[in-house]
């Protein structure tokens, strides 16, 4: 199985996700696309791409905040998760990206 952290940016900042597939195989297989919680990318997400890779699938595991962001407390995740909820258009174009 192939793992890696994926960086992209995003209106400037970097964010970077959690892509998984199983590597021994050659052959097309549908993409996923994982969200987080609250909190930020972490291990859970990454557990479910992989186990999302082992059943045929691409999976990637989106990072909301930016710059890999995890374990964020519970006063900053709600912080950060507010500003998305007056700007849906925003959280598209974040998972769009």
């Amino acid at each position: 199985m192939h793992t890696e952290d994926v960086s992209y940016p995003i209106d400037g900042t970097e964010h970077i996700g959690y892509l998984a597939f199983d590597d021994a195989s050659t052959a097309s297989r549908p993409g996923v696309v994982v969200c987080h919680e609250g909190p930020g990318l972490g291990t859970h997400e990454k557990v479910v791409c992989e186990q999302l890779a082992g059943l045929g699938y691409t999976a990637f595991a989106l990072d909301y905040h930016g710059g890999g962001a995890g374990g964020l407390t519970r006063d900053e995740a709600m912080a950060r998760l507010g500003e998305f909820r007056s700007d849906a258009e925003r959280i598209r174009s974040l998972a769009q990206t």
